[in-house]
């Protein structure tokens, strides 16, 4: 079957990142199943140009061309079905995705927020730079969604989350045509296809043999939390002398580097602090995880639905900690702790459980094991995805 995928910003550079992690492995998934797979990427500025990926041919057009310009037209009558990237905003293309006269699946990777998380979030000092486009999709009611479900050329949609599907079918939106398919996870091993000890990781990078290791990874951005548990673990700190937090910072940007040196010594814990820049391959955050004893994901809001860093901790056997935010709840669940977004107190307590109780934590590490035995690789969603594909819903 001709297969399309239509996102934004799809890229080499993107892949180890969500949504882009998703759509890539069920597009690469649903290539080796047999299926002829294409997809087309729409950015600003973006000059036309072609790409092969692990089978999958990349077409990246300015967005100035959805829906106009021959290249995109040839693209899309091509197509047998299409995979749209879709969010509260697509509702507004409903004429347009009708007139493609392909059937149609909507693929929703990013979380519905309420007006109500989104105020809170920007009290939280959130910049709006990271909150405009959740504002934009906020602000659009999703009855809007709800009609473009229920319309006759869209097959089905599929969610990340339990609490999107739920959200969605608050609003009538046909419970048969929702399907929740999560992210998978294949970190289970290293590249040498067995388990690192911890003690074996840390003495690989360097760190610390003793003690407990706190570890968060992800951008340096408001959004995501981390100033809030800087916060919390300089509060925590004194009642954890042999604990060290360990910041894997998804930036080379020297000034945001700067900058979180600068905070991390305003608040006394630069001797406590680890800080790791750059994008660092898929090996080393495995190695850098099995280091770590829990890892913190304290996220303000999640800016795409479940985040891999969960489960890829899990799969080590690491506890989490996390906001109860988005689908985290559900992903995390007894294998850690949840702790409101933005509340540095709570969540100083919670780092301060996850490390002196350890009967508490010993639980959370049999859950994480227990739990991520069985759950689904990447290539066991994909296969979820093609019967959807396949079917009339």
């Amino acid at each position: 079957m001709k297969l399309l995928f239509c996102c934004h910003d799809f890229g080499r550079e993107n892949l180890r990142l969500m949504p882009w992690r998703y759509i890539y492995e069920v597009a690469k998934g649903l290539v080796r199943r047999g299926h002829q797979v294409s997809l087309i990427s729409l950015a600003s500025p973006r000059a036309r140009e072609t790409d092969h990926l692990d089978g999958i041919t990349v077409c990246s057009l300015d967005k100035k061309e959805l829906f106009g310009g021959r290249t995109f037209k040839e693209i899309v009558s091509g197509a047998e079905r299409i995979v749209w990237s879709a969010s509260p905003l697509t509702p507004f293309y409903y004429k347009k995705l009708k007139q493609l006269q392909c059937p149609l699946l909507l693929l929703f990777t990013g979380p519905f927020y309420t007006l109500r998380e989104l105020f809170k979030a920007q009290r939280s000092g959130v910049p709006w730079r990271q909150l405009g486009t959740h504002w934009r999709q906020g602000l659009v009611p999703l009855q809007l969604t709800a009609r473009l479900l229920e319309a006759g050329f869209v097959n089905g949609a599929v969610v990340l989350s339990h609490k999107n599907a739920q959200i969605l079918g608050k609003y009538r939106c046909g419970n048969r045509k929702i399907t929740v398919i999560p992210p998978g996870c294949d970190s289970r091993k290293g590249r040498e296809g067995r388990d690192i000890s911890p003690v074996e990781a840390r003495e690989g990078l360097s760190l610390p043999k003793d003690g407990k290791i706190l570890t968060y990874l992800g951008s340096l951005y408001q959004i995501r939390g981390l100033h809030v548990l800087l916060e919390a673990f300089a509060a925590a700190a004194r009642r954890m002398p042999d604990v060290l937090l360990l910041v894997l910072a998804r930036t080379n940007n020297r000034s945001e580097i700067d900058a979180l040196k600068n905070r991390v010594a305003r608040l006394g814990i630069a001797g406590r602090t680890i800080i790791v820049p750059s994008l660092l391959g898929k090996e080393q955050v495995y190695h850098y995880l099995a280091a770590s004893d829990a890892v913190v994901l304290p996220f303000i809001l999640v800016p795409s639905d479940m985040p891999l860093g969960a489960l890829e901790a899990m799969a080590l056997g690491k506890p989490v900690i996390a906001t109860a935010i988005d689908g985290l709840p559900e992903m995390v669940a007894e294998r850690g702790l949840m702790v409101p977004p933005g509340d540095a107190p709570a969540l100083a307590q919670a780092l301060s459980a996850m490390v002196r109780d350890e009967r508490l934590y010993a639980s959370f590490q049999a859950n994480c094991l227990r739990f991520m035995e069985n759950y689904p690789t990447w290539d066991k969603i994909t296969e979820k995805f093609n019967a959807i594909i396949g079917s009339n819903i």
